[in-house]
């Protein structure tokens, strides 16, 4: 089924522990196409960081998880490659193991993988 690709500035939400609370942490420019753009805004690839999201400063609370401080896209499509990096589609999983790229990306520019 075709997928949007994602792009910065899409939220990060969780998919793994209910408990934690969603985003705020946006993709951010940091790791991501320089010179590919979807909708305006830069293609995110395998390696763009999401900004820090989750529990990721208090070790007393639920869901905590220091990596979301610093969590960056694990998943992209081999075979799509900008800048010599898999292209990061909406579902993305992220290294912290907990949150997913979900919401915008860019819905005129379609993938199947």
């Amino acid at each position: 089924m075709p997928t949007p690709i994602a792009c910065v500035g899409d939220v990060v939400s969780v998919f793994v522990n209910p408990f934690e609370p969603p985003g705020p942490g946006p993709l951010t420019p940091l790791g991501a196409a320089t010179t590919v753009f979807a909708e305006g805004r830069p293609v995110a690839t395998v390696g763009t960081f999401a900004a820090p999201h989750g529990n990721c400063e208090n070790p007393s609370a639920p869901g905590y998880n220091p990596v979301c401080a610093s969590a960056a896209v694990i998943i992209g499509i081999p075979n799509i490659l900008v800048e010599g990096r898999p292209i990061a589609p909406i579902g993305a999983a992220l290294n912290c193991f907990e949150h997913v790229v979900e919401f915008a990306g860019a819905p005129t520019v379609l993938v199947t993988f």
